[in-house]
This record gives C-alpha cells, structure tokens and sequence, in this order.
C-alpha cells in the first residue's frame, strides 16, 4: 500500500478523531457484514410451502427437494449448508421482513438510509454507529477491510480501511511528525489520526509473528475467497485481542437482475463458508459469547422474478444475527406473497429495531443515534 493509498484508506477519519474516557461493554464485538448490491431474501429464506412462490418465480423458484428446511414453512438456500449447524443449536437469528416506509429502490439512496438509520424522507450525515463509537477510548474504534463505510461518517472517530492485515502491516505511513505544527483545527485532526494509526500499526507489527501463526492454523476452512480471507483476518486480530469493537466487511456481487441462481448461490457459498469458519474459530477462542455477528443490504429484491433470470431492486428481506449470546430462530413474520405493493414484498419489522438491539441490548449505550427515537430493540439476544 503507497503513501497516497493509505491517505485516501484513511480520509474518511481525517476529521473524526477524538478519544473519550469510556469504552464499550468490555469485549463485546461487533462483525458487520454487508451484503452489497441487494440480497435477493425470497431465495435465501425461501417459504417453500406457499405455492405463490414458485408462481412468482416460475424459473427462479428453487426446487423443494433442495431446500435446508428450518420449520414447516422457512427453508434456507442450499448454498447455507455451512451454517446448519449453528442453526441446530440455536447460535443464527433470522430476523424476517426488514426494511422501511416509503421504500426508495435505489442502490445509493437505500444506502444511505441503512447506514445512517435515517426515514426516507431524511437526509442525515451521520453513520449509526459513529456516536456511540465516539464515546469509547481506543486508537481506532473500528476497521473496516474494504471500501470505507458509511456506517461511521460524520463521527468523531478514527477508523481504518484496508483490503487485508498484511497490507497495513507492511504500508509505508506518513509520519504524522510532518504535522507537528498544526495551525488549523483541520491539521489537528488530521495530526491525531496519523499518530493513532501509526501507534495501532505498530501495536500490530510487534504481534506480526502471532498474527502469522494465528492465520496459519485454520486448515483452510475460511476458504480462497477475499471475504474468506478477510474474515479469517478479523477472527485472528479479535482472538489475540488486537481488534477494535467493531469490525465491518462486505461480500459484494449481490445485485443479480440476470443469471441470479449461479450468481446467489457463489456468493450464499463464500458468505456461509466464511461465517461457519468464522464461528468455528471464535468458539475455539471462548469468545464465541463475546461476538456479535450481523448482515445487513439495502433492500431485497422483488417478488416477481424479470425477463432475465433475475430479479429487480426491491424492498424487504430477512437479515441474520449470530453468537453465543443470540436466541435462535426465526423472528418476525415472513412477508405476504399476495398482498404485494408493486410487486415488492411488504416489510413488518423497522430495519433500525435491528441497531436498537446491538445498541441497547449488547451494548447497553446510554446514549445513540436512536435512543431518542423509542425504536425497540428486537428480543433476540440472551441477557449475558
């Protein structure tokens, strides 16, 4: 990674850097997964004993002979074989029929609206984790492996991006001595970012060896993909203790308005495969209890598959949320296939109850982007 790569990594933090006194509920982790482009949610928790299903997807409906049956009614895509057995002892929640009024199909206005938890008609700067994330007292409140996310705009914090942990463990940083007379507030901040960057790199660099071994020993479960392997990264830097409280990466490819059955199913596999390793590693650690695991996309798909073998920008779509601490099941209700608004399932659950939960009942933050809205947190999470 050069000097100018790194700066443009780190940009989205150049004004955010202030470190409070109080931290988090200690050891409590969160991994957010974005499902970039659009989960299709109809084919990966499939109602497969509604016959408008498959009327609704004529070629696109899968096979019931196929299916990962959770109940009577739910079923999950074959590519989630991996996660079968964290839903057999009770450790994945699949929170059903998320989404918000006045749905907005667009790629970067639903974007903006999840993460910064906003209504459809607001326009906010802030991610909904970047106040709560302001309050704690760390070099860097979250890594982000991939593109910077919006989650944590507009806060007052210090995160880092970057593809993997090799690549910042081996980046050449500016020193921030070059900003050691800092005439403008701008400077200041910029100053305070670079010195908790290269203050966490080194802190990295010390643990180099460990974090080697670390990687090595996972026998390839995580697999080849990029998000495997930025998932095995983040299971190593949290087992050695060397992670912030919250991690974010992304599985991109989710946008299929064509071939949408290989495509979902390739992506289904890295996410399941990745997710299975991912908890298979942390149990083995003890911190399975400690981690919090949560996917989340701008909007679902449409019910009615189109022309192309695939389906259109939609609105509601199930999401998942794993762990120790976590009460399995499936929550919330399976939207309607006949009472359709534009041929968009119709959501039951406010997608925010879902950031209500990590905020209110993991971490137990008096103070948030919600807890002046009365959004409720969702029951699915032990009290630990």
């Amino acid at each position: 990674m050069n000097r100018r790569t790194f700066l443009s990594l780190v940009a989205g933090a150049a004004a955010n850097s202030i470190v409070s006194a109080n931290d988090l509920s200690s050891r409590r982790y969160l991994l957010l997964v974005e499902l970039q482009g659009g989960n299709d949610g109809l084919n990966t928790v499939v109602p497969y004993t509604d016959n408008v299903y498959s009327e609704l997807r004529p070629s696109l409906a899968i096979a019931t002979d196929q299916l990962l049956k959770l109940d009577e009614k739910a079923a999950l895509h074959p590519a989630m074989a991996p996660l079968m057995s964290a839903w057999k002892e009770s450790q994945i929640a699949i929170v059903q029929g998320l989404g918000y009024d006045n749905p907005n199909r667009s790629h970067f206005r639903s974007h903006d609206i999840w993460t910064s938890a906003s209504q459809s008609d607001q326009l906010k700067t802030t991610g909904w984790l970047a106040d709560v994330l302001a309050e704690e007292s760390s070099e860097v409140q979250a890594l982000v492996f991939g593109a910077r996310s919006a989650v944590f705009k507009g806060g007052e914090i210090n995160y880092i991006s970057m593809p993997r942990t090799g690549d910042f463990l081996d980046a050449k940083l500016p020193r921030y001595q070059t900003l050691s007379r800092p005439n403008t507030s701008v400077q200041r901040h910029v100053h305070a970012v670079l010195r908790d960057t290269i203050n966490y790199q080194e802190r990295l660099q010390r643990e180099a060896d460990r974090l080697r071994i670390k990687g090595k020993d996972d026998g390839g479960a995580f697999g080849n993909s990029l998000f495997g392997k930025q998932l095995k990264d983040a299971a190593s830097l949290i087992s050695l203790d060397l992670a912030p409280r919250v991690i974010s990466l992304s599985l991109g490819g989710f946008d299929t308005h064509a071939n949408q059955l290989e495509r979902q199913h390739k992506k289904l596999a890295h996410l399941s495969q990745g997710l299975a390793a991912f908890r298979e590693h942390m149990i083995a650690q003890g911190l399975w209890k400690n981690t919090l695991v949560m996917t989340w996309s701008e909007f679902g798909r449409r019910a009615v598959e189109n022309g192309s073998g695939g389906t259109d920008h939609g609105t509601a779509a199930p999401q998942f949320v794993m762990g120790g601490s976590v009460k399995g099941g499936l929550h919330g209700q399976q939207p309607s296939l006949t009472q359709l608004q534009n041929d968009d399932l119709v959501h039951n659950l406010d997608f925010r109850q879902l950031y209500s939960t990590v905020l209110t009942n993991w971490w137990q933050a008096p103070k948030s982007l919600l807890s002046s809205q009365s959004i409720a947190p969702l029951d699915i999470l032990k009290k630990v």
